[in-house]
């Protein structure tokens, strides 16, 4: 296991691609790379490295060390942390959770891969979510699929022609991903019954918006499409 310094050879696979005052984004390239699989996986405690090994597929297990390495290194060079004492948890409901000497610590992120592409979320305030898909990782897109959507996100889906129903299906996607993420309840939430801002299905790149059941609480849901995939955060606005 080996220790993270800033403009080490560590963060050769990894860039931030958002960022603002209270939370950053880093894509993570989780391309069949050995030198970075390596590097990566000697950065990884003993039971990551099992949980690594489990994999029953080549792909998933890079995802993973690719994934978890560039997380590690992130929180110890944005946070002061060693690397040698850092655990990474899920808990119950499956947000991750940093660890230090069996003390959880106060850092929000989260993580989501497909394919070559991984995202790192991080939030110095309030919650936060993120999801990656690949498009052209559903060939069809079978109106099973769309029982996740509102009604009224239903409608627009059905009555609008390819290739833009398939952008529009991906951009509901991943933002109701992101959402759910961000508030730890994953798909235990019914994501058909809220709808996503309208004008994030246009040319806005963020909207805010609450949840009827969670009053008082405000979303910030931010598109971060690229022509390779399409993304999301959602982040829990807290007031200063």
């Amino acid at each position: 296991m080996i220790a993270f310094k800033q403009n080490s050879k560590t963060t050769c696979w990894w860039h931030t691609v958002y960022q603002t005052l209270d939370s950053q984004v880093v894509h993570v390239d989780l391309s069949n790379n050995f030198e970075n699989e390596s590097i990566a996986y000697d950065t990884l405690d003993e039971q990551e490295r099992k949980r690594a090994q489990a994999f029953h597929t080549e792909t998933n297990r890079r995802q993973f060390v690719l994934c978890r390495a560039a997380l590690r290194a992130n929180l110890c060079l944005q946070h002061s942390l060693d690397n040698f004492k850092l655990q990474v948890f899920a808990e119950r409901n499956e947000k991750p959770v940093a660890v230090i000497a069996g003390k959880t610590l106060m850092i929000e992120f989260n993580v989501s891969h497909t394919e070559d592409h991984g995202l790192l979320a991080f939030a110095r305030q309030g919650r936060i979510g993120v999801d990656v898909e690949n498009r052209e990782s559903r060939p069809v897109i079978d109106e099973i699929l769309f029982s996740v959507f509102s009604p009224k996100e239903q409608r627009l889906l059905r009555q609008t022609p390819e290739p833009a129903r398939r952008q529009i299906f991906f951009r509901l996607w991943t933002y109701k991903e992101a959402l759910i993420k961000a508030t730890g309840e994953g798909f235990r939430r019914d994501t058909s019954a809220f709808s996503i801002p309208e004008s994030l299905l246009g040319h806005a790149r963020a909207a805010s918006m609450s949840l009827h059941d969670i009053p008082g609480v405000v979303w910030k849901i931010v598109n971060l499409e690229t022509d390779q995939f399409a993304a999301a955060i959602a982040q829990e606005l807290v007031a200063s």
